[in-house]
């Protein structure tokens, strides 16, 4: 997707959302696992820190496979939230 598409911007900030709310489930899994396992909580907090400033890879939606190229990452967002749109056919509308 071309920066200079109006959508971008929106597509970017959902993106975004749900990066967030996937962050924070992720977290709240984590210590929640900590706690039952008699963990340090201090350090699974600095661990999930570090999971916060940088994704270091996705699974691949088709294959899979763990993707690590910034590059490869954006086309297969790209596709997932092409085939996404392409399936929705607009706000629902409200009687």
């Amino acid at each position: 997707m071309d920066r200079a598409d109006p959508n971008f911007k929106s597509l970017s900030n959902e993106c975004r959302e749900t990066v967030k709310k996937d962050h924070e489930e992720f977290a709240k899994d984590r210590l929640l696992q900590a706690a039952q396992n008699k963990k340090s909580m201090k350090k699974v907090a600095r661990d999930i820190q570090e999971y916060k400033t940088f994704i270091p890879c996705l699974r691949s939606s088709t294959s899979g496979t763990r993707i690590t190229s910034r590059t490869e990452m954006e086309q297969d967002i790209q596709q997932i939230y092409s085939k996404l749109f392409r399936s929705n056919r607009g706000p629902p509308v409200i009687k």
